[in-house]
């Protein structure tokens, strides 16, 4: 399958950045709870604490720095700035042992880190625009690096973890963001990077009727996604009674199948539309949830989910596509919107899915998903199609 862009150094470096940033990311976020539970010693409550704290500031932070990019069309700058806050954040964490230190200060710095992935895909958005090429394809490209971060990160995270202790895999997640830091300073072009017609037109409204429908139908989806990861495992082993392993090849299948779906996505959107595609992605929902009622055999489970990756594989790449193309004049808060509902959605499925659980038992939580992915189903017919 052709690409359908021309590889030069700025494609390539856009996507080596992606890359690195998903990894800084994925060496952190599997082992944070642990983390505060077993080295810092603090309650079940704190950590929840601790992670509301850290995704309210992480939205906040990243939707004002969104702003401030689109104004001044300097991402280059946001980028190294968040990169080096990343960077100091994981050196805090590293040598801190204060819960109070790490859950206020150390959250304050952590938030920036929200911004970069968002801001070198509206900087990706803006240099197809400048270059003449089609978008698509190349953002869901950068979307598989960020994929392929979490399939070697996790992995990577507790095996290092296993030997060398939280400490050290902090400074390896520090290194890793000093590498970003460097390859911006060196690879992202200086100065305005927006479209020249972007800048002269009337800017878009963020909080118009089909943006917000969109964010509500997207934060849905995410809700839906987050509460199955919360309750798939619980799941499998303590009501089918299956070894944990199950629930890891699972997840490792999913994200395996999502590349391929971002591909063939990428190539006919376009053809297609983008709408229709995310249609697509919510009655994947629907049929997968479904399917997780009623299933229960392992090579079942495993076959599922295939409606799993057509489900989050479209709305991981095609979902923030949808936002650009609903707010062409401003791609860093179109982006950051999108990542701001993949936050929302995982705040709120936190306590559904562990309330429902404590009230009903895990099998439960695919019921709630399924209404989830099919009231976003509704909800993005009335969205407008571009």
């Amino acid at each position: 399958m052709s690409l359908g862009f021309k590889v030069d150094r700025y494609s390539v470096s856009y996507c080596l950045l992606v890359l690195l940033t998903g990894i800084a990311v994925s060496l952190l976020t599997p082992v944070l709870s642990l983390f505060l539970s077993d080295e810092l010693g603090v309650s079940s409550f704190k950590v929840g604490v601790y992670f509301t704290c850290y995704a309210c500031a992480g939205i906040l932070v990243s939707q004002i720095l969104a702003v401030i990019s689109d104004r001044t069309g300097n991402r280059r700058i946001i980028v190294l700035i968040s990169a080096l806050m990343g960077f100091f954040a994981m050196i805090l964490y590293s040598v801190s042992n204060s819960y109070e230190i790490i859950a206020t200060l150390g959250v304050f710095m952590l938030s920036f880190i929200t911004s970069i992935t968002p801001q070198l895909f509206a900087a990706g958005r803006e240099f197809c625009a400048r270059t003449g090429r089609e978008p698509v394809m190349f953002l869901q490209i950068m979307r598989i690096q960020f994929s392929l971060a979490w399939v070697m990160g996790p992995p990577l995270a507790f095996a290092f973890m296993g030997y060398f202790g939280f400490r050290k895999l902090f400074l390896l997640s520090s290194a890793v963001y000093f590498i970003t830091f460097a390859a911006a300073f060196f690879l992202l072009p200086k100065g305005d990077s927006r479209d020249r017609s972007s800048i002269k037109g009337e800017k878009d409204r963020v909080f118009e009727k089909n943006v917000m429908l969109l964010f509500i139908a997207c934060t849905l989806m995410w809700t839906s996604n987050t509460m199955y990861l919360i309750a798939m495992p619980q799941y499998v082993t303590h009501i089918l009674r299956y070894s944990s392993e199950l629930s890891g090849f699972m997840m490792g299948t999913a994200a395996f199948l999502e590349m391929p779906v971002m591909l063939v996505t990428g190539k006919f959107a376009r053809k297609l539309g983008i709408r229709t595609f995310m249609i697509l992605a919510a009655s994947g929902g629907v049929l997968f949830y479904v399917t997780m009622l009623f299933v229960t055999s392992p090579f079942l489970l495993l076959a599922a989910q295939f409606f799993n990756a057509v489900y989050i594989g479209i709305l991981a790449g095609i979902g923030m596509v949808y936002f650009q193309e609903l707010l062409p004049s401003v791609p860093g808060e179109a982006t950051t919107l999108f990542s701001n509902s993949t936050a929302v959605g995982g705040m709120a499925a936190g306590v559904t899915a562990g309330s429902i659980a404590a009230l009903y038992g895990f099998d439960y939580v695919f019921t709630a998903d399924l209404l989830l992915a099919a009231a976003a189903f509704v909800m993005l017919f009335f969205v407008r199609k571009v």
